[in-house]
């Protein structure tokens, strides 16, 4: 898989703008090949889906999944492989997993 860009936390921000919501860019398509012209082969996305998604039903927000999929789609268009995670989103699925496994996997 190379060499990889780890996009930080941005599509995990929560606030105002979202993605921008701690100083970062706006992701494009234009980034995302300069990236792979510098040499790097594979994109980390760290996301987050709780703040964009209903607290009752878990559904997200299209279009939230949508621009996470655009995000996707910048690195594949640019021949990158593409890594999404899960990686903080509040804790939620660290919170005393056993015990609630039921609605944890419901979410």
């Amino acid at each position: 898989m190379g060499a990889g860009w780890n996009l930080g936390n941005s599509m995990e921000a929560i606030g105002p703008g979202n993605e921008t919501a701690w100083g970062n860019p706006v992701f494009t398509q234009q980034l995302i090949n300069s990236l792979k012209a510098a040499g790097f082969d594979t994109l980390r996305i760290p996301v987050a889906w709780s703040a964009f998604s209903n607290a009752s039903n878990f559904t997200i927000d299209p279009a939230w999944l949508s621009r996470v999929e655009q995000v996707v789609n910048y690195g594949l268009t640019a021949g990158m492989y593409v890594i999404i995670i899960e990686h903080w989103d509040g804790g939620w699925l660290n919170h005393r997993f056993y015990g609630n496994q039921t609605s944890l996997n419901n979410r």
